[in-house]
């Protein structure tokens, strides 16, 4: 697998993600594109342009319309969830917009959906609307700093100089390989059958520190394994499907379905999350601590307990 396999250029994952899951759901481009509203040509270069960019064939044609191939079989359910989830964070986005107060919090690309979630519904509790913003853990760090936002949920290690954390709050992770073998009898890796096989991650720039930090920890089996990076975690189960590449991914990532080729990590492959904020702002403008609010919401998420 060669790194340009996987970055054909920037595309509009949800919109092409939306068009598989018609094609896939109708069973025909024709239909598809009527469900769709959009043109069948449209159709057609929309699922071609994404099985382009993942290297991997998702549907083929047939004289009776379409067929799903066995990847994409296994990427239906989590599109159909990707697409659903996006859809209800759409709506929810509008009805908050209607909300006369709004604050700003940031989300670093890592933060698992249910933490987000319940990060916002417990704003949400108060009275008090909120707009969610995703950044590097860079970008939101310095958001913070400059006022622009009134906290962000980051990794750590993430340097935030002035800011004041909160609670480190760690959930497992586990290791996602592309052949059961590589998961021993008694559920642990392998790690000596991972040393052909490259690791794919996102990008580097969304949490430099914690990226280093994690290929530093492979040295402690022997592994230096080459980087394969890619948009976004959602993609993360593709590249490890084709065969060539694992990944190191939280248990809300879709592809743990697959329990045979999935096995839980010791505690330093941890992930761990932390609230900042403003020393000088560190109350919501409608009341309520934002470290406490938010620091009791992500406490309250299952499997990722808090440590001081």
């Amino acid at each position: 697998m060669t790194r340009s396999q996987h970055r054909v250029g920037r595309i509009d994952l949800l919109r092409h993600w939306t068009i598989f899951l018609a094609v896939a759901e109708e069973r025909s481009f024709r239909l598809a594109a009527e469900r769709l509203e959009v043109s069948q040509p449209g159709v057609s270069q929309g699922l071609r342009r994404l099985e382009e960019h993942l290297g991997i064939v998702l549907v083929r044609r047939t004289p009776g319309g379409a067929e799903i191939t066995a990847e994409g079989r296994v990427l239906l359910p989590m599109a159909r969830t990707l697409v659903k989830d996006a859809a209800a964070l759409g709506s929810e986005a509008r009805r908050l917009a209607e909300l006369g107060l709004r604050e700003r919090v940031g989300f670093a690309p890592s933060v698992p959906s249910p933490i987000a979630q319940t990060v916002i519904a417990a704003i949400r509790n108060r009275g008090i609307g909120i707009e969610a913003i995703h950044g590097t853990c860079g970008e939101l760090v310095e958001a913070v700093g400059s006022g622009t936002l009134a906290a962000a949920v980051i990794d750590e290690p993430t340097p935030i100089g002035d800011l004041v954390r909160g609670i480190q709050h760690s959930q497992q992770r586990w290791i996602l390989v592309p052949d059961p073998s590589m998961i021993r009898d008694d559920g642990q890796v392998n790690w000596r059958k991972l040393d052909e096989l490259e690791l794919v991650t996102p990008p580097r720039s969304d949490n430099p520190a914690g990226h280093d930090q994690l290929l530093s920890l492979f040295a402690r089996y022997a592994l230096a394994p080459k980087v394969i990076e890619v948009c976004g975690e959602s993609q993360i189960p593709a590249v490890v499907a084709t065969g060539s590449a694992f990944a190191i991914v939280g248990p809300d990532t879709a592809g743990l379905a697959a329990q045979e080729v999935s096995s839980i990590l010791p505690s330093h492959f941890e992930r761990r999350l932390r609230v900042v904020v403003h020393p000088h702002r560190t109350e919501f403008q409608a009341g309520g601590d934002i470290r406490s609010i938010i620091d009791r919401a992500m406490a309250a998420v299952p499997d990722i307990p808090p440590r001081p």
